[in-house]
């Protein structure tokens, strides 16, 4: 992870956003920025985009949707704020927690209504795990796969390209802004775009066993259940330059990993 001067650069193409990262937070990003009006282009550095979303279930826990109202779950940004904020013993950011809270709804609705990311309330799934009101939202194949696919295909449908097999490794930067990046291929060669605004949607570092071991010593000898390629490229890059860090000592503890299948147990279907 490195930072580069723009005055070393000459890029032969310039795109007004790039997102780095396929996963659903960077397509859901990519999206967004095309509606709003931006010409954006998504840098992954897999083959498929995929990511630890396509290793969940795909449920998006959302409050005020459309389907919500639709079958009679009564619930709104406050309520939501407040499950969060008692569930974290009052260590969330407040702020945060209602502004989650406030545009998840706003979110699932967006992605249905103007992507066609189908996206419904489970009426199966009952309040559980902090949440006072019924709030998760699947995709119809009821998996992260599932809805990576038609995030994908949304993208497709909005003409916005994926760049696959390419993988970040340096910012070009003049003071605080960015102007470019510049990508990995697997063959070594390298590429570079220019750029009027970069998103970081790079997820976590929970593949990177050197920054666990720094942020998370208590999780270092854990077995990590999540997507390898999650480095913490976009976390390297930001602090690079000078971004603040908070909270990379928290982490998903997950205590129904069966080993050593590594098979992930519903804990509905426990006895």
């Amino acid at each position: 992870m490195t930072l580069l001067a723009a005055a070393q650069a000459d890029f032969p193409l310039h795109m007004p956003v790039i997102v780095a990262g396929g996963g659903a937070c960077g397509l859901v990003a990519a999206l967004a920025a095309h509606d709003a009006g931006a010409e954006v282009v998504v840098i992954e550095r897999d083959p498929v985009p995929r990511g630890s979303t396509s290793m969940s279930l795909g449920a998006v826990c959302a409050s005020g949707t459309a389907d919500q109202r639709r079958l009679g779950v009564d619930d709104d940004a406050d309520r939501f704020a407040a499950d969060v904020m008692e569930k974290t013993r009052g260590t969330a950011d407040p702020a945060l927690a209602r502004a989650v809270g406030q545009l998840s709804g706003e979110a699932i609705d967006w992605l249905r209504e103007a992507h066609g990311v189908e996206l419904s309330l489970d009426p199966n799934w009952p309040p559980a795990f902090g949440h006072s009101r019924m709030r998760m939202h699947v995709s119809p194949g009821r998996s992260g796969a599932d809805l990576m696919d038609r995030l994908i295909a949304a993208c497709d449908r909005a003409g916005i390209p994926i760049v696959t097999s390419a993988t970040l490794e340096s910012l070009f930067v003049e003071g605080k802004r960015v102007t470019g990046v510049r990508y990995a291929r697997p063959d070594g060669s390298r590429e570079d775009i220019g750029c009027g605004a970069l998103i970081l949607a790079t997820c976590g570092f929970g593949g990177n066993h050197a920054m666990i071991a720094k942020h998370i010593p208590a999780m270092r000898e854990a077995r990590y259940f999540g997507w390898e390629g999650n480095q913490g490229d976009g976390i390297l890059l930001g602090e690079a330059m000078g971004a603040a860090l908070a909270d990379m000592d928290a982490y998903q503890g997950l205590g129904l990993l069966a080993e050593p299948a590594g098979i992930d147990l519903n804990p509905r279907f426990l006895i």
